[in-house]
């Protein structure tokens, strides 16, 4: 055994020689056995796998791919050993091990290139043990790497480096084919179905996608086809990059869903959205990190070989070494260009992928999740889910790999500082260790004032959304300053914060970016302290090393903060996801339940169409808030029957309508419902987009069904007026539709559906009684719905006397089911019978007239066909489209408002940065060539699937340009830095010719040589650097512009030259002479040439068919819209020469939508203080909503926010106490009472003829009682004034369109 250890490892020990391994444990163990290990793998690997069938084929260019690695390695390999064999046989020394070693090294590429020539090499090369293997067998290969360089023979070191590239590039080359093989299997086989017939119809682009090369993906071939159409116009979506099959929205979707989903199902309450990310990304981008161990390790080539350039100038040796150095310096930045551009490329489409699937997902669960369960978060909140916190858990992929590849790389630079300068470099590491500390307590810092940056952030953009949701309503109130104080002081607050974590990021990047220079000046004063003398190799290989180091070391705080930010984002996402969902099939049941008979069950799905027992019910998803809105209701509803749910103000109808869908909390109890649920809110919602759009709602359009659902809801007529028909586009929440025509849009939307069930909340009250009448008859007791379950809450006599089945509800109770005979006998017959003016006032007017009038006044156009135009007319003006580049006045504006002050600062620092780190190395340059030596130098809901459908459709557009845009990007990037390695292979090589003297001009000192070399190394990143910076430069001065472009919207004329009193107005007189108002040019007029007179202290009332012109009239007093023609006057002031504020100031208004914000009650009613609390009671107990007040919790009761913690007819009447503290002249309703019950509203009507003694009182109503007893009243058709007198003489004039009004409501 000795002599065989003798015989092997001559003069040498066998495993440890004092600095390492020995160079026989390298040759027999790490080199030998590997090769001998992976013969064995590939042998028994074949073994197996040699009757394998496939129906997948590798493409000829992969296959020719891994015979050329395996030929290159073979050929090396021989060339290798023949040499060593012609060495010995010249009598030379050869060691036993080292023979044994290359040729072992030959046998594995011989083995390799046999088996490629098998007809199973696919199976061998692909099975995931030998990529394995061959994943780990590199690493091996570099302890010969590092004795090559450190004997300092440049073959040596090439003949390594080739050796272990060559495995590395065998490893990347098998791998990739493997993960290609194993998606194409997991993909389903009616792919290649589809695309072969896509091909046919369309081209089959994602084929054509596979068909591009190796070649093509590396240098970003695709990107050439878009830069030619840029070329010639301004691209397109239609011109942008096919999205590969892996990045389609849906499928990244669905992919990190059923992850969370995963992980939800097994640990509900410490499920983490971190772990389901990793579980749906985590090998990918674990393997990504082989890359970049790649890419990073390669980067500390270049100091290596500049240190042996420099030192073979200093020597001036005229061997072809010098030749051999400079082309390997260029060579080396070529390949670390293309790992660079390849890792940027993965990483970018992986980020891609995440971002589009955490979005995707949130948007999920927002359509999924309930009210009550949505109420514990925000609107900010969830708006700031999407936007930040979405980006910086994506930031993620970064800042994860950043974390060890950093270190790694910080420990690899110190190690081959050791190499040069020994143990001076200690001094360096002292002053970065001592960092570290100072760094962590600066982090923590920064995660808590980002944490409390982050909530302030949200209610910012709570606030903001308020604001803009409501900005009408705040105009009339003449509210904006007052909220844009408080949005400003909440903005205030949150830019503390974010000065703060400012402060203390610049602290940590000082720290940081001074590391590296204290590090050179430690290093290098104790290595002169030492004794030693600079060289240039050693000082520029120093500096080199030193530049490796700054990137690492500037990056590692931001890589820390990236981190945190990443954590806690993840964490406030992970607390929304795990918010419980709807159940899709509607059957709902308490924590504690009572029990529940299957035959009461089997009574859902045959007789009964919702089942409630005993269920209790809370809008907070609170376990701690039992408040309940629904207390112990117990109620059977049968298919196929009209449900009347009636009660007064706050009895909780809305709250019922909610429980059946499933949107509250329950408490106690069960509900289980069956069939499909349309739904019409009581506030009608609306999609941006054409009337059809709203009304289809996803489906296919059915002419036939269309046309009825339009005639049952009244609105042929309305489309006919619009230009553009039922294509009209409408504006955001329908900002261009009057309130009832909105309301139409609502139930014609439900009523499309042809669902099972009807829940219709309160839709009869924003319409006036003709339409009301008609939509009764033709569409909720229609043929379209007339065999369906319809659930009304409604104060509308004629719908309760028409009813199946009537519920009434009090306090959240359920007092009395019956029928409609039996409830005109009960104790709630006040429902059942019109209030005391339609009773006894209207009735006995009007009914003895002939009611065939009726007949000939239908509110539709007698042709009923819709002649639609094929494109929508818009009639939103687009947001313009800049081409281009930013202007330059864009980036002054910007310095503007940063100030110019700080912009030049700013400048000038960076200025004196760079020339003072470009002083520093040309210095150094200069103090290593003057010291004798030559020596040289070193960057939900029901239409869940149509809405995730649209929203996944534009996530998949920003996939596009996203992913185009990458691309493009890499494309230049890649170009810029071979272009940059040209440089490098330039210099060096004309430094070696001229110390050859083959040139006649000088390139200075090594030192100088050595200067340009370290400087043309950074090349390669800082244009990659630049790139990024301008384009991401440009792309966020596009919201910069866009701002601009908002700031230049003309805005409101805000001042007047008329001083007012401030008692004034003084008597309330209000005069329209010839009024005319558009509200787009381009449309009809709201108002045409209207004239009236309202004198001093009277109440008139405003009726008309929805759409007249009413609300338009308010418009125009409280100028929101500015009038075409004539003059609006009040107490014969033009209002035009009033400050718009102190005109809106001095009239009150309750406005058609009731708007409270999330605040205190108090602040509601009165936020500018002016009124004590006992007046402020003394009206809420007027306005009889003072005991719902007292038991909200008081004056200070926190509302919730849009005011959700009161029904929409508690929100009216706060308005209307609102408008009462403020005792003006001059008091408007706008439809005050439309969503009260007829008891409440006739106390009311009596309370504002009494309270409002001496007030000019403008009423626009629908409910003929409501302006029975006014003074005057104006009927408006068209925005035209077609009728104006004294109600009770026009009830009396059978010819009076009020008249028809009045018989409407009664009938």
């Amino acid at each position: 055994m000795k002599q065989l250890k003798f015989l092997l490892c001559p003069n040498s020990p066998f495993v440890w020689d004092g600095n390492g391994f020995s160079q026989c444990f390298d040759d027999l163990v790490l080199g030998f056995g590997i090769n001998a290990a992976s013969i064995a793998v590939i042998c028994i690997v074949g073994i197996m796998r040699r009757r394998a069938r496939t129906n997948w084929t590798v493409k000829f260019s992969e296959k020719a791919l891994l015979h050329s690695i395996a030929v290159i390695g073979a050929c090396l390999s021989c060339v290798d050993a023949i040499l060593l064999v012609k060495k010995k046989l010249h009598g030379d020394f050869v060691l036993y091990h080292e023979l044994l070693f290359r040729f072992s090294h030959f046998m594995v590429w011989a083995t390799i290139v046999f088996s490629l020539r098998c007809a199973c090499f696919q199976h061998i090369f692909c099975n995931m043990v030998l990529c394995i293997w061959w994943t780990i067998k590199p690493l091996f290969g570099i302890p010969h790497l590092q004795k090559a360089f450190s004997s300092m023979e440049v073959l040596d070191c090439l003949k390594e480096s080739s050796v272990l590239f060559l495995d590395i590039m065998f490893c990347v080359s098998i791998n990739c084919i493997r993960i290609k093989q194993a998606s194409a299997s997991s993909s389903p086989m009616e792919d290649s179905l589809l695309c072969a017939e896509m091909d046919i119809e369309e081209g089959c682009h994602r084929d054509s996608r596979r068909m591009q090369g190796c070649w093509d993906h590396i240098v970003f071939r695709s990107i050439i086809s878009v830069m030619n159409s840029g070329l010639g116009k301004q691209l397109g979506f239609d011109d942008l990059l096919l999205l590969p099959t892996d990045m389609d929205p849906s499928i990244c979707h669905e992919k990190l869903l059923s992850c969370w989903q995963h992980q939800h199902n097994n640990s509900s309450s410490n499920a983490s959205l971190f772990r389901a990310i990793f579980s749906a990304y985590g090998w990918p981008y674990l393997r990504l990190g082989l890359l970049k161990v790649f890419n990073d390790f390669i980067g500390f080539a270049g100091p290596l070989l500049l240190n042996k350039l420099i030192r073979f100038l200093q020597q001036g040796s005229g061997n072809l070494d010098g030749y051999v150095l400079a082309i390997s310096l260029g060579l080396v930045s070529v390949v670390k260009s293309f790992s660079d551009t390849q890792y940027t490329f993965h990483l970018s489409k992986l980020k891609l992928k995440l971002r589009s699937s955490i979005m995707t997902v949130i948007y999920h669960k927002c359509l999924s999740v309930s009210i009550a369960e949505r109420s514990k978060f925000s609107e900010g909140e969830i708006q700031t889910f999407m936007s930040i916190d979405a980006d910086r858990t994506v930031n993620l992929c970064n800042s994860f790999h950043d974390m060890w590849s950093l270190p790694i790389q910080i420990g690899v630079a110190l190690y081959l500082l050791y190499t040069q300068v020994k143990l001076a470099f200690m001094a360096g590491l002292a002053i970065t260790i001592l960092l570290i500390p100072v760094n962590k307590w600066i982090s923590e810092l920064i995660a808590s004032a980002t944490e409390k940056m982050m909530k302030l952030k949200d209610e910012r953009i709570r606030r903001t959304g308020e604001l803009l949701a409501h900005i009408r309503t705040l105009k009339m109130y003449s509210w904006e300053i007052l909220f844009s104080s408080w949005l400003m002081d909440t903005r205030s607050l949150e830019l503390k914060h974010l000065a703060t974590r400012k402060y203390l990021d610049a602290w940590c990047v000082f720290f940081w970016a001074t590391t590296p220079t204290l590090f050179s000046l430690c290093t290098f004063g104790l290595f002169t302290l030492m004794g030693h003398q600079l060289d240039a190799a050693m000082v520029f290989t120093c500096l080199a090393l030193f530049n490796n180091l700054i990137s690492p070391l500037n990056s590692f705080p931001w890589v820390i903060n990236g981190l945190i930010d990443a954590f806690i984002s993840s964490r406030r996402l992970s607390r929304f996801l795990c918010c419980s969902e709807q159940k899709p099939e509607l059957e709902q049941k308490a924590k504690f339940q009572p029990s529940f008979s299957n035959e009461k069950y089997d009574l859902v799905s045959n007789d009964m169409v919702v089942v409630m027992h005993d269920a209790s019910c809370a809008w907070s998803s609170d376990n701690e808030d039992q408040n309940l809105v629904l207390n112990h209701v117990t109620l059977s509803l049968p298919k196929g029957l009209l449900v009347a749910v009636v009660g007064e103000v706050g009895s909780g109808k809305s709250s019922l309508l909610n429980s059946i869908l499933g949107e509250m909390r329950l408490v106690f109890g069960s509900i289980y419902s069956s069939g499909s649920v349309a739904y019409a809110p009581q506030v009608p919602w609306i999609l941006s987009g054409t009337i059809r759009d709203n009304i289809l709602f996803g489906k296919n359009l059915d002419s036939q069904r269309y046309a009825d659902v339009l005639e049952a809801c009244a609105l042929d007529v309305d489309i006919s007026l619009m230009a553009g028909r039922d294509l009209a586009y409408i504006g955001e929440k329908g900002t261009n539709l009057s309130g009832g025509q909105r309301a139409r849009l609502a139930l014609a939307r439900a009523m499309y559906q042809g669902s099972d069930v009807y829940l219709l909340d309160d839709i009869l009250s924003a319409v006036d009684a003709h339409v009301a009448k008609w939509i009764l008859q033709n569409a909720i007791l229609g043929p379209l719905v007339e065999h369906k379950t319809r659930i009304l809450c409604t104060h509308n006599v004629q719908a309760i006397s028409s009813a199946d089945m009537i519920v009434v509800m009090e306090r959240g109770h359920v007092k009395w089911v019956g029928n409609s005979s039996d409830l005109a006998v009960s104790a709630y017959s006040g429902f059942a019978s019109v209030n005391e003016f339609d009773a006894s006032y209207i009735h006995s007017k009007l009914y003895s007239t002939n009611t065939s009038y009726m007949d000939k006044q239908s509110p539709l156009l007698e042709n009923n066909t819709l002649d639609v135009p094929l494109e929508a007319q818009d009639i939103i003006e687009a947001e313009q489209r800049k081409e281009g580049k930013v202007e330059l006045i864009v980036y002054k504006k910007y310095a503007g408002f940063a100030g110019w002050f700080i912009s030049v600062v700013i400048l000038l620092s960076a200025i004196l940065m760079q020339a003072s780190r470009n002083g520093n190395d040309l210095w150094l340059s200069y103090w290593v060539d003057t010291t004798g030596i030559s020596q040289g130098k070193y960057s939900t809901s029901f239409y869940l699937d149509y809405f995730l459908a649209r929203f996944t459709e534009l996530v998949a557009q920003y996939q596009r340009t996203s992913y185009s845009e990458l691309v493009a990007s890499l494309w230049l990037s890649l170009r810029l830095q071979l272009l940059a390695a040209s440089i490098i292979s330039f210099i060096a090589v004309m430094a070696i010719i001229r110390s050859y003297g083959s040139l006649p001009i000088s390139f200075g000192t090594p030192g100088l040589v050595g200067l340009a070399l370290s400087y043309a190394a950074p090349i390669v990143s800082l244009l990659g650097s630049f790139l990024t910076s301008f384009t991401e430069t440009e792309k966020e001065m596009v919201s910069m512009e866009r701002a601009l472009q908002y700031m230049d919207v003309p805005q409101e004329e805000l001042c007047g030259f008329q001083y007012l009193n401030s008692s004034w107005p003084f008597e309330g007189v209000v005069e329209f002479q010839n009024v005319t108002m558009k509200y787009i040019p381009s449309l009809p007029a709201a108002l045409n040439d209207i004239t009236f007179t309202i004198a001093r202290g009277t109440q008139v009332g405003i009726v008309g068919r929805t759409g007249a012109g009413k609300s338009s009239v308010l418009n125009a007093l409280f100028r929101l819209n500015p009038i075409c023609g004539g003059r609006i006057l009040v107490d014969g002031l033009n209002i035009v020469d009033i400050p718009v504020r102190d005109l809106r100031a001095r009239l009150a208004v309750v406005p058609q939508s009731p708007f409270l914000f999330e605040a205190s009650l108090r602040d509601n009613l009165d936020p500018l203080w002016m009124s004590n609390d006992e007046k402020i009671w003394d009206v809420l107990e007027k306005c009889h909503v003072k005991e719902e007040v007292e038991v909200a919790g008081g004056l200070e009761a926190k509302v919730k926010e849009a005011g959700t913690s009161f029904s929409v007819g508690q929100r009216q009447l706060l308005c209307l106490a609102r408008a009462l503290l403020k005792s003006s002249k001059v008091l408007c309703l706008d439809e005050c009472t439309a969503n009260v019950d007829t008891q409440t509203a006739s106390i009311l009507q009596k309370t504002i003829s009494t309270e409002c003694q001496g007030m000019t009182v403008i009423t626009i109503a629908h409910r003929i009682s409501t302006v029975l007893n006014m003074d005057n009243v104006f009927v408006l058709n068209q925005g035209t004034l077609v009728e104006e007198g004294n109600p009770n003489a026009l009830l009396q004039d059978e010819s009076s369109i009020f008249s028809s009004f009045a018989k409407a409501s009664t009938m």
